[in-house]
């Protein structure tokens, strides 16, 4: 029993073993079947297998995950916000450290990599990688089994509770593949940027590539105090002149008194995804390898102000903790492991060292680390890439950029990267292409809404960048894009580029709204064959441009739901990318899930503070950031969530300046100002007819005519609910003059401002013979109020944000005409497809109300039980009591 017992306790080493030393048996028989002997030419080309042996060989510790568990005394976890890679083991693995790619005869470079990689799970997944994470992990772990971390005098409490450890990373670009990497191996053949040997993946610059430079970045900080805490940059090892980090030999260790300093960020405190305290840790080698010091900084913010200690230590390469596991085994002669030898509490006042002090080396180091590698600091646009042909990595760098943009529908920053790639190198063909094909029509903007000002300027600005693109027109492009996808349908790019122009033929047209079906004129299948075809490939899946035209395609189909699948991988895919963010969302709230609408449109409220942030207001983008704020708000107001929607307005608002109205061409006014009057929209539906009463009228009535329009209209509705009639008369006549100021260019996105104030005229009507008991009359104003409510052009969110519907169904019910007011709101719900798909409104919290008490008013109980768990669903998340459809019932 005493064995089984054994056995049954650690049956998880023994697994572990007898894996590890199947991989080392299947690496050692592939490594003795020499690649020459392989059959073909490509399979003669990969140096892979017998890398991976070398590295391993002598450095893969076997009992390191046992170790980590039996004597790390605090967790490391992996940086929460970060999509890293797994291993077969489970563990997490940062992304990039080295790419298969160039690992690889670049002669073969477009096939399929991980039918070439046998020993690993895919180009990504090298073990080698693996073993650098996990001696990270056990070296931090042994820094915080030494050490009692410190906070500042009376902070304690608020740092050790729930203290957690980080190690972060991102994907900085490798060092192979720069300039200082060139430099120091022109005299060896084999290696070159674009075709790294074994050393290109050696351990200590392979923890240098993975481990992030963890910015701290925080909007509480000063300016002073964030350039404090930014202390590092990418690529911020140091080598000694003449000395290649990828090619050191054994004869190339460092003499007594060289001084050798090896910077390595290793983790940062988080808690709950908050910016308000944070740690980072870094190490520094110095000197002879047998003597080491280790500096861990220590960064904390509290209340806006930022703390830091430093905590010390030696290191002593004679501990053999792990035969040849070692942090330093590549750059030093004898293996070793960093193992702090002595204990400290370093307290803020002993921040400062005299001249020459590690303290000062470490700082003096990190300045110029950061001096020869400033770090862009450029928005997070995920991985996408598509190779041009440009010996320029910058311009391959902007192009990229540039593509995503556009992807994005962010034309004027596409065109602006497409400019900077033209500017890196001159001779990049398509880089000229990108901009010429920015500065066009696309598919939110066709050449209509351009001004005559601004059409001048952009075909000026088109016609210098590419003198031979002379497309006649939107359609011209279309059948050109046709002959290009039929010589290449397999490139996604293309396919991509060939929908949008089949899609611009009809844009916001492309089905039949009342049949379901495809629109006459519009190529509405050819698109989805294209897209279906794109999509049915992992790297469709991954391709933002494929997946936000395909959220387009289907909302306005019959069958907007197939498309939801689609839309989660565009989730966070570019993640500063504020409309690709939002695009979900269009499918989301026609499917009545309005909690994810509200979440998708906050990220992409996000990503665009992020960019006004540098590009400023003064651009076309600010439509898009509107049109996320008004996304969010008819999201809030469809589950009842009067504070959401109070919030959102309050930032639109804010986010739509006078100045910026003021703008005359681009027609800022005309394209903005529209979505000033939403506030009277949200009051309404939430019933604040105070409020409604206390807004105040613009002073320049001229700019602001649709807000104007919209007060005047608001009051009516408010003065009539709460029975002040003949007030409520006097502001229907000063809504109806207000109306004529309305010039025809104004527009909510897609609809004409004038066609949705004409919805606002026939409601007033309705309310006002309501509040006089003229039934007929108001009944009869209500029904062309939702006539003129479904004729409107498809937009998302629909032109009148308040469906007329609901209040009168709500009025219905209150003069008792039940069976009239059921039937309303079942079409509202789509429950009995008596209205086109894009004019339902599934699991909304007001119909679904008025519904069940129909229901139960007609006996209808066993129906009414169906309803009552979406009523009850909704009911929580509404933060407003929901006893009608509409607060205009008394």
């Amino acid at each position: 029993m005493g064995i089984l017992d054994y056995i049954s306790a650690t049956w998880s080493q023994w697994l572990w073993l007898a894996a590890a030393t199947a991989v080392t048996s299947s690496i050692y028989l592939l490594y003795f079947y020499p690649a020459s002997k392989f059959p073909g030419p490509k399979l003669a080309a990969v140096s892979y297998v017998p890398r991976c042996y070398h590295w391993i060989r002598g450095r893969y510790p076997w009992f390191l995950e046992a170790m980590l568990h039996k004597y790390g005394r605090r967790k490391i976890h992996s940086g929460s916000g970060h999509s890293p890679m797994l291993t077969a083991r489970r563990r997490c693995c940062p992304s990039g450290t080295q790419r298969g790619r160039l690992l690889y005869d670049t002669r073969y470079a477009n096939d399929n990599l991980k039918a070439f990689f046998p020993f690993s799970l895919g180009p990504r997944q090298c073990a080698s990688r693996d073993i650098a994470w996990s001696q990270t992990r056990l070296f931090l772990e042994k820094v915080l089994w030494t050490f009692d971390l410190e906070g500042v005098s009376g902070h304690e409490k608020s740092f050790d509770k729930d203290f957690r450890v980080y190690v972060m990373w991102e994907r900085p670009g490798l060092y192979h593949n720069s300039a200082a990497f060139s430099k120091h191996n022109t005299s060896d053949t084999r290696l070159r940027a674009r075709q790294p040997s074994i050393h290109a993946i050696n351990l200590p610059q392979a923890i240098h590539s993975m481990l992030a430079i963890d910015r701290l970045r925080t909007s509480q900080l000063t300016e002073a105090h964030s350039s404090d805490l930014e202390g590092s940059v990418e690529n911020a090892f140091t080598v000694n002149p003449g000395q290649s980090p990828h090619h050191q030999d054994r004869d190339s260790s460092p003499r007594t008194g060289e001084l050798q300093t090896r910077l390595l960020l290793l983790g940062r405190y988080h808690r709950s995804y908050s910016t308000s305290r944070r740690i980072s840790f870094g190490l520094v080698t110095c000197g002879k390898y047998e003597k080491m010091e280790i500096v861990c900084r220590l960064n904390f913010i509290e209340g806006g102000n930022i703390y830091f200690a430093y905590l010390r230590s030696f290191v002593s390469s004679a501990v053999n903790f792990m035969p040849k596991a070692s942090l330093i085994s590549d750059l030093y002669t004898d293996p070793c492991v960093l193992i702090p030898a002595s204990r400290h509490r370093i307290r803020h006042s002993q921040i400062s060292g005299p001249p020459g002090s590690v303290h000062n080396d470490f700082t003096r180091n990190l300045q110029t680390s950061t001096a020869h590698h400033p770090q862009e600091d450029y928005y997070d646009l995920g991985s996408f890439h598509r190779p041009v042909t440009t010996d320029s990595k910058d311009a391959q760098k902007w192009f990229d950029r540039g593509f995503i943009w556009t992807f994005g529908f962010n034309h004027e920053e596409a065109a602006k990267c497409f400019e900077k790639a033209i500017a890196k190198d001159p001779k990049c063909a398509m880089a000229y292409w990108g901009l010429a094909y920015s500065l066009g029509p696309n598919y939110n903007k066709p050449w209509h809404v351009f001004d005559k000002k601004e059409m001048n300027a952009h075909v000026i600005r088109t016609h210098r960048a590419a003198a031979e693109a002379k497309a006649k027109s939107t359609t011209a492009f279309a059948y050109a894009m046709e002959s290009v996808y039929k010589d290449f349908s397999d490139d996604l790019d293309v396919a991509t580029l060939y929908a949008e122009a089949m899609m611009n033929l009809n844009p916001w047209q492309l089905w039949d709204l009342p049949s379901g079906k495809p629109a006459k004129a519009a190529r509405t299948l050819e698109v989805k064959e294209v897209l279906d075809r794109a999509l049915s490939t992992e790297d469709g899946l991954r391709h933002p441009g494929l997946l936000h035209l395909y959220i387009h395609l289907m909302e306005m189909s019959p069958s907007p739901e197939a498309a939801l699948t689609i839309a989660d991988h565009l989730r966070g895919l570019v993640p500063d990318s504020g409309h690709l963010n939002h695009m979900p969302s269009h499918l989301d709230i026609m499917c009545g899930d309005y909690r994810r609408a509200i979440a998708s449109n906050s990220e992409a409220i996000r990503a665009d503070e992020r960019f006004v942030s540098r590009a400023g207001p003064l651009n076309f983008y600010t439509l898009y950031r509107s049109h996320d704020y008004h996304f969010r708000i008819y999201s809030a107001m469809f589950s009842g969530q009067s504070k959401i929607a109070l919030e959102t307005i309050a930032q639109a608002e804010k986010s739509i300046s006078e100045e910026l109205l003021r703008v005359k061409s681009p027609p800022m006014a005309d394209w903005l100002e529209g979505f000033l009057g939403i506030r009277v929209h949200v009051l309404i539906r939430f019933g604040r007819w105070q409020d409604i009463l206390n807004l105040g009228i613009p002073k320049d009535q001229e700019l602001y005519c649709v807000t104007t329009a919209m007060i005047h209209y608001g009051k009516g509705v408010a003065l009539a609910a709460t029975g002040m009639v003949e007030q409520a008369e006097k502001e229907r006549a000063l809504f109806r003059d207000a109306v004529k100021k309305v010039p025809p260019s104004r527009t909510l996105f897609n609809n004409k401002c004038i066609d949705i104030l004409a919805i606002a005229g026939a409601m007033l009507d309705g309310e006002l013979a309501y509040r006089q008991g003229k039934f007929d009359i108001a009944f009869e104003s209500l029904r062309k109020s939702i006539a003129l409510d479904d004729a409107l052009p498809y937009d998302e969110p629909w032109g009148w944000m308040q469906p007329t519907r609901h209040a009168y169904g709500a009025l219905l019910l209150e003069q008792g005409h039940v069976e009239m007011a059921a039937a309303v709101y079942s079409a509202d719900l789509g429950m009995d497809n008596t209205l086109p798909r894009a004019l339902q409104h599934p699991n909304n919290v007001w119909s679904l109300h008025g519904y069940h008490e129909c229901l139960m008013k007609l006996g209808r109980t066993a129906e009414a039980c169906i309803v009552k768990p979406q009523l009850r669903l909704a009911i929580a998340i509404a933060d407003v009591p929901i006893r009608a459809s509409c607060f205009c019932r008394l």
